[in-house]
């Protein structure tokens, strides 16, 4: 820094913005008892330093943010005593409220020397330190930190953020309390603001550095291979830390699917039930959320209703949570939505899966290019943070051909998703799903699967593939005409079935001939041995049919 820095230019005082308030939750929705008992997910905001404002009474704007760090901070040293001090974890033992400080050192010492839970963090406390006083207070501090649930690091991505915003605003504070002492002396300030400076620029800098050696190629080391969030016949649609869209014109079954992939999740799906193809394991029980944007509360319930009915539930399981989310204003409908993501990752221990159906309606303008770029890069990075799935559903613009979808932001989802699902209805009401774009599961439209409403059932069911269902028409054309040219005969000779199809359908000689090889290969026909040259063929029963 040239010259002597203006006090004006630094951030010395950070203060949290009010909590977020909770969305409204559908009558008879469960709700995870760590909703209430979570604490405030503070989002900070930063405010020039005014030194004429910071009396002598001023308890720092780090006092506000002090009961999140602390119960964030217990959390995270939790999970540390049983993962270590990896990923979002390895915070400096400095960084934690005062109160969890001498518990830190404690804890990463353990760690250091190869604890793997919190049996062996006590016992290495007792072997390293002698007995005493200290020990005594020391091991009833980490006793404390171990009554807490271990959630596995990626779950706790956000109080390890709110630990490290605690010790930058705490030490923020300080710096500025000595700038505004130097100030009030009449001395120069000049050593005290660069004192600032450096602050914030080691602050970034080791951030920086720090997170791109994480992400530098290691030839040493693979990366574990993505775990499956959901497949479709068979095929990965969807891995950890990527993105699903699922994109169609209206009405052509959007929802249908979505209820399907919800049924797919629960664990009573394996049993059998039709979820239109989707499969999916969960066996740790992490949370998976739907929100819905577009439905009123009704159709809201519905949904899920029929999803519960598709497995053969009466009610979702504890780590299945659904919002509908239509009705809040479009300025918190988004920090609702993350809101209800940490309280779940939080009381479940990470986040499995997150179906936002209708992602248009949390972006205030699709056709917007930053808004759009920074909404589908934040979808990005909590996917990757919680190591989920996320699906979103947009709708396509209307008469497109290829698929395009609204805006901007169907645009970057469309290049950044893990696969784009399409969906489109025919004239019978026959839906058909496939993924011609998709860096896993790649199936073309010709292979894709197809679902119809069915009265019987009362929701929509599976038909096959689009394959399978053109085959069952041509045999089923084959066999009309193969009845037809039978009439009432029990069977005819070679010659005199090619001149019956002939008559049946007005076809010529070879093209009749080819017909009863067709009929032969569908097994429509049989050929009997009866002493002549050509011998004989019979017509075979449909299935199912008794003779």
């Amino acid at each position: 820094m040239n010259g002597k820095p203006d006090p004006s230019n630094f951030v010395a005082c950070v203060v949290p913005n009010e909590p977020v308030g909770k969305p409204p939750v559908p009558q008879r929705q469960r709700m995870p008892s760590s909703m209430a008992a979570s604490p405030p997910a503070y989002s900070l905001k930063a405010t020039v330093l005014r030194p004429s404002a910071l009396g002598s009474n001023c308890p720092g704007a780090h006092v506000p943010l002090e009961p999140s760090a602390l119960e964030n901070g217990r959390l995270v040293l939790r999970a540390a005593m049983e993962y270590g001090f990896v990923g979002p974890l390895d915070i400096p033992a400095d960084h934690f409220h005062p109160d969890l400080k001498s518990s830190a050192i404690v804890i990463r010492n353990a760690s250091d020397e190869g604890a793997k839970d919190f049996a062996d963090t006590i016992l290495n406390l007792i072997q390293t330190t002698p007995p005493g006083e200290f020990q005594d207070i020391a091991r009833a501090k980490v006793a404390d930190i171990g009554q807490c649930v271990p959630h596995r690091p990626e779950a706790l991505v956000g109080s390890a953020a709110i630990v490290r915003e605690y010790h930058l605003v705490k030490a923020r504070v300080m710096a500025g309390w000595k700038l505004q002492k130097t100030l009030e002396a009449g001395n120069d300030p000049t050593g005290v603001l660069h004192e600032i400076q450096a602050l914030v620029d080691s602050d970034q800098c080791e951030s920086l550095a720090s997170q791109l050696e994480e992400r530098a190629f290691n030839a040493a080391v693979i990366p574990d291979k993505p775990i499956p969030i959901l497949r479709v016949n068979g095929k990965d649609i969807l891995s950890e830390g990527n993105l699903l869209n699922v994109q169609a014109q209206l009405k052509a079954g959007k929802t249908a699917v979505i209820g399907a992939v919800i049924a797919a999740m629960f664990p009573a799906a394996r049993l059998g039930a039709d979820t239109l193809g989707f499969s999916a394991e969960n066996p740790e029980g992490l949370a998976v959320l739907h929100f819905d944007t577009e439905q009123s509360r009704y159709d809201h319930d519905n949904l899920i209703r029929h999803s519960l009915r598709r497995a053969g539930l009466n009610e979702p399981p504890a780590w299945f949570h659904s919002y509908s989310i239509t009705d809040l204003d479009d300025g918190i409908r988004l920090d609702a939505f993350f809101l209800a993501i940490t309280n779940a990752a939080a009381a479940h221990g990470g986040v499995f899966a997150i179906i936002l159906d209708g992602i248009a309606d949390i972006c205030m303008d699709p056709n917007d290019p930053p808004e759009s770029f920074a909404l589908v890069r934040k979808l990005q990075t909590t996917a990757i943070n919680y190591s989920c799935g996320i699906i979103t559903v947009l709708h396509e613009n209307p008469g497109s051909e290829i698929g395009k979808t609204r805006g901007h932001l169907g645009s970057q989802l469309a290049r950044k998703a893990e696969t784009n699902l399409r969906l489109a209805k025919d004239e019978g009401g026959v839906s058909t799903m496939w993924a011609d774009q998709s860096r896993h599961g790649h199936t073309p439209r010709s292979q894709g699967s197809c679902f119809s409403w069915s009265d019987e059932a009362g929701m929509h069911v599976s038909r096959g593939s689009v394959g399978a269902i053109k085959a069952s028409a041509k045999n089923a054309k084959f066999r009309e005409e193969a009845e037809k040219a039978f009439d009432d005969d029990e069977s005819l000779s070679y010659s005199d079935l090619v001149a019956a199809i002939m008559v049946a359908t007005n076809l010529k000689v070879d093209s009749g001939k080819q017909r009863v090889r067709a009929y032969h290969q569908e097994g429509i026909i049989v050929k009997t041995i009866d002493g002549s040259a050509d011998g004989a063929y019979r017509l075979v029963p449909p299935p199912g049919v008794k003779v």
